[in-house]
């Protein structure tokens, strides 16, 4: 389970991005990236088991689900979009 140190840093990261931004008001991302990592794992995780990973392809769904959502965050945190939200 080595494997799974690094992706496990990528996904806290990942998580303190997507809270961050939600705190300051734009949760529209937050629900749209829920959304879209439900999605994709479910897509790695039919695709990766019929391969020759087989169950193993539902641990590897996990490191890629946590890289894409990890990089969409750190992505939208640099951009600066959720500082100009407001919060009531």
């Amino acid at each position: 389970m080595k494997f799974l140190k690094v992706p496990d840093e990528i996904r806290s990261d990942s998580v303190l991005y997507l809270r961050l931004t939600c705190g300051a008001g734009d949760t529209g991302f937050s629900m749209i990236n829920g959304i879209c990592e439900v999605v994709v794992r479910i897509s790695f995780a039919i695709f990766l088991t019929h391969t020759a990973l087989g169950y193993w392809g539902v641990w590897w769904t996990n490191c890629i689900t946590w890289t894409f959502t990890g990089i969409v965050c750190l992505l939208r945190y640099w951009s600066g979009v959720w500082k100009k939200k407001n919060v009531v």
